[in-house]
């Protein structure tokens, strides 16, 4: 297998193929003709594509990193540091709503009413009054109201139109 490969390297050496190729760097052959401008445009055009093919690719990256609903839930879990239990209640809560962004949870306290919840088991009750707890503190109420929307200026501008 050696001797091949060595055989292989001296009948490339002696085909001079490099230096063929080199002969057409050399300033004494300063002409150019149809095939040189014809491989430099498609090797410039290979170069740009494989840029743009790399910058939509990270593009698309961070707008995945950035709204990726999924991630931030298990961000939001992992800064609160809550067990393994209580992710799991945390997501059949967020399925039980039918929730895109389960980490509305982390904000909106009214999914932790008991009138929200659609299991009547106790041990799930009482998981998710710990988890209010946890989240909002001891002094979130059972009656807190849902926020209300807030038009920003733009929108009342958009209106008016």
């Amino acid at each position: 297998m050696a001797e091949s490969l060595a055989a292989r390297a001296v009948l490339f050496a002696e085909a001079d193929f490099l230096r063929m190729l080199s002969l057409r760097f050399k300033a004494s052959s300063g002409k150019w003709d149809g095939t040189d401008a014809v491989v430099g445009l498609v090797l410039a055009l290979v170069v740009a594509l494989v840029g743009w093919l790399i910058a939509r690719q990270m593009r698309l990256q961070r707008e995945l990193d950035v709204f990726n609903p999924r991630k931030l839930f298990d961000e939001l879990c992992r800064v609160h540091q809550l067990p393994r239990e209580a992710v799991a209640t945390l997501h059949a809560m967020a399925q039980d709503r039918g929730l895109d962004m389960p980490g509305a949870l982390f904000v909106h306290p009214e999914y932790f009413t008991p009138a929200a919840h659609r299991r009547d088991d106790a041990e799930y009750v009482a998981a998710v009054a710990q988890l209010k707890a946890r989240l909002f503190g001891e002094a979130a109420t059972d009656d807190v109201r849902p926020l209300q929307r807030v038009d920003t200026p733009h929108e009342s501008r958009a209106g008016e139109e």
